[in-house]
C-alpha cells in the first residue's frame, strides 16, 4: 500500500465521515477491500453464574479432567490474559514492595507451566490491549468463511501480515485507524501506537 492509495482526510476528524470510502479502498494483503477490524471482546451473553469473575475475561471457568486443570473463556483482553496467567502462577511476577512475602525475602516464586490454546480459525490482533478480528464489512457478526479449516501456521502468517497492514494504514492516517465495535457497530478511531498515560 502506498500513501497515494489512502483516502485524503483533510483532517483526522473527517476519517469518521469517510469510513465507507476508507474500507472500500483498503489495499493491504489481509486488511483488504471491504474488510473491517471488529472488536472481538464479548460484551453481551456473559454467564453470570461462572466463578471466579475476572475483569476482561468473559465466561472464565475451570474444569478438572483426569487430574488436569483446564480453564476456558471467551476472547480475553491483553490485561485480562495477564491476570489469568498471574492467578495461575504463570504470569508476570509483580512486586509491590513491602519485602519478605510468603516465599521469603529474595526468593522468586516458582512459575507454573501453562499452555494457552486459541482455537480461532481467523486472524486476531490486539490494539491497545483489546482483541480485534477481521470481518467482511457486509457481515460484521460472521466469521469469514474463507478461513474455515485453516491451520495454525497460516493463521499466524495472516496475523503477521495483518499487523503490517494496520501499521501502514495507521501511518497513512496520522496514527489513526478505523475500527468497529460490537455494540451498535459504531465506527471509532484507535491511535497507533497506543497512548500511554503517565503513571498515577
Amino acid at each position: 500500500m502506498m500513501d497515494s492509495d489512502l483516502v485524503s482526510l483533510g483532517s483526522p476528524r473527517s476519517l469518521l465521515s469517510k469510513g465507507t470510502v476508507v474500507i472500500s479502498t483498503r489495499r493491504g494483503q489481509v486488511l483488504s477491500r471491504d474488510t473491517i477490524l471488529k472488536d472481538d471482546h464479548l460484551v453481551g451473553d456473559i454467564n453470570g453464574d461462572l466463578e471466579p469473575r475476572i475483569c476482561d475475561v468473559p465466561n472464565f471457568r475451570r474444569v478438572k479432567l483426569d487430574g488436569i486443570e483446564i480453564y476456558a473463556s471467551a476472547q480475553a483482553s491483553a490485561p485480562g490474559t495477564a491476570a489469568v496467567l498471574t492467578i495461575l502462577g504463570s504470569g508476570p511476577i509483580l512486586s509491590y514492595g513491602g519485602g519478605g512475602g510468603a516465599a521469603g525475602a529474595g526468593a522468586a516464586p516458582q512459575q507454573k507451566k501453562t499452555v494457552w490454546i486459541n482455537t480461532r480459525e481467523e486472524p486476531l490482533v490486539y490494539l491497545n490491549g483489546k482483541p480485534f478480528t477481521l470481518r467482511e464489512q457486509e457481515f460484521p457478526l460472521r466469521n469469514m468463511k474463507r478461513y474455515t479449516g485453516v491451520d495454525a501456521v497460516r493463521v499466524e502468517q495472516m496475523e503477521a501480515r495483518l499487523k503490517t497492514d494496520i501499521i501502514r494504514e495507521a501511518a497513512g492516517y496520522g496514527g489513526l485507524l478505523l475500527v468497529h465495535e460490537e455494540q451498535g457497530l459504531c465506527t471509532s478511531l484507535l491511535s497507533h501506537p497506543p497512548f500511554n498515560p503517565p503513571p498515577l
